[in-house]
């Protein structure tokens, strides 16, 4: 993948810290619009919302809206009521609003969880390409190619 540590670490951590919304159809736009302001790979931030997926949504989207009941200070029980996509659409912010507000912290540590280990893991990867290419480059030039 060409680009800096920095772009492909930023552009993963966006992808990474978007999947943390509850705003699954959204995703792809969001990570790209976050890589592209912080100039990070729009390519990689789509391949990082890859965190996000049908089998880690229901986890996410029950923490985040615990962690955003808990921030708000209120109960996140809702009253009786079956959460369904008519319930949904006719109380949107009972849902909706302690998702959005623990999805704030948790893209945030989302992202610097992802950001600094790629970041180092892709400039050692590099380093060491560049390493063994200039290897190869001296060993070309003395006549000595490997069969």
């Amino acid at each position: 993948m060409p680009g800096t540590p920095y772009a492909i670490a930023a552009g993963f951590a966006c992808g990474a810290a978007v999947s943390m919304t509850p705003f699954p159809g959204f995703h792809f736009l969001i990570s790209a619009l976050f890589a592209w302001f912080l100039r990070g790979s729009i390519v990689v931030a789509a391949i990082g919302t890859v965190i996000g997926n049908p089998w880690t949504f229901p986890f996410i989207w029950v923490w985040l809206f615990n962690f955003g009941n808990w921030i708000l200070g209120t109960s996140g029980h809702i009253a009786g009521h079956a959460v369904t996509m008519g319930y949904l659409w006719d109380h949107p912010l009972e849902v909706l609003l302690p998702m959005m507000v623990g999805s704030v912290p948790t893209a945030l540590v989302t992202w610097f969880a992802f950001y600094w280990p790629i970041k180092r893991m892709v400039a050692a990867h590099q380093n060491g390409r560049r390493t063994r290419l200039a290897s190869a480059a001296d060993r070309f030039r003395e006549g000595r190619v490997a069969k």
